[in-house]
């Protein structure tokens, strides 16, 4: 099942109301508000790939050169 919910604001409150008594995996984009969430074990969070993508290339360009 796929669902999709939109709030004014950015806040922790409409996660979980919007997800009460949903247990399964959801894909989000690392939103904390989904913290709370995920803690239960209930609902297991699955990462967007885009996003460890990011994290990847940023440490590379962070790291000093291995002289290669």
């Amino acid at each position: 099942m796929t669902g999709h919910s939109t709030a004014v604001r950015r806040r922790r409150r409409y996660p979980r109301t919007h997800l009460a008594g949903f247990s399964g995996f959801m894909h989000s984009d690392g939103y904390a508000g989904f913290d709370e969430l995920t803690r239960s074990g209930a609902v297991r969070e699955v990462a967007c790939l885009a996003h460890v993508r990011r994290k990847f290339v940023v440490s590379l360009r962070r790291r000093p050169p291995c002289g290669w």
